[in-house]
């Protein structure tokens, strides 16, 4: 995936220039790394995340993905190639933890059909290697807050995208349970070969679990290469102040 000159503003159109977010925005997502999103509240990165996932249209540039204007792609083939995790999630109190997950195959399917064996295959591998597999009858209200985001893994897992975007996956998580969470998502990097894009607060987690890291302020891209580069006293200074 590519960025190439991103420029946003909340509020443009109709004449209106709007306030602007993302001022200029490019830089390529390596294949089979886990890049990171850092810098401190309204630099931009959810923003640009939210670009990136085809939940906001810039007033400028493109974001490619395999070469392709990701406007002239279909919701329906673009969940077939990107899997997407965000903040903030809901689903029915009393919706059993497979049920959810099968929600992951619905790119593959029609109204007309229901779950073939290859969706119940993808549905329990995406169970198994989130070690949720031992709860797929309960209800979503029974779980606890790291099985809850599990679970929503295993959902976006069970697309069998190349592709894994995660906005904040550790919010709300007591430390145990973000440091279990980080730590199956850098397996699932290592072991499948999956591109991780995901946008962290805190700077220890971005420094353990990536393989990039792009730092941001003013809706600008102020630094981007490995955490040992990348972190360091100057650019934190720059960044949060």
């Amino acid at each position: 995936m590519e960025v190439k000159d991103i420029h946003f503003a909340y509020g443009a159109g109709r004449g209106q220039t709007g306030h602007p977010v993302l001022n200029g925005v490019s830089f390529k997502v390596q294949p089979g790394k886990v890049t990171t999103l850092i810098g401190a509240n309204g630099c931009g990165k959810t923003t640009l995340f939210n670009v990136m996932t085809k939940n906001c249209v810039p007033q400028q540039g493109q974001v490619l993905l395999h070469g392709q204007d990701i406007s002239k792609i279909s919701l329906r083939d673009f969940a077939k190639q990107v899997a997407i995790v965000h903040q903030y999630n809901t689903a029915p109190a009393d919706l059993q933890v497979e049920k959810l997950v099968e929600y992951g195959r619905l790119p593959f399917s029609s109204m007309w059909k229901g779950m073939n064996e290859e969706d119940e295959a993808c549905v329990d591998w995406a169970l198994e290697v989130t070690d949720s597999a031992g709860f797929r009858k309960k209800k979503i209200s029974e779980l606890s807050g790291g099985q809850r985001q599990r679970v929503w893994l295993a959902m976006a897992l069970a697309q069998k995208t190349d592709i894994l975007f995660l906005d904040e996956p550790t919010t709300y998580l007591d430390i145990k349970y973000q440091i279990e969470i980080l730590r199956l998502v850098q397996e699932l990097n290592r072991t499948l070969g999956l591109t991780v894009v995901m946008v962290l607060h805190d700077i220890n987690q971005a420094i353990n679990y990536s393989d990039e890291v792009i730092a941001m302020k003013d809706g600008r891209i102020l630094a981007k290469g490995s955490p040992e580069t990348v972190i360091t006293e100057e650019l934190i200074q720059e960044t949060y102040g």
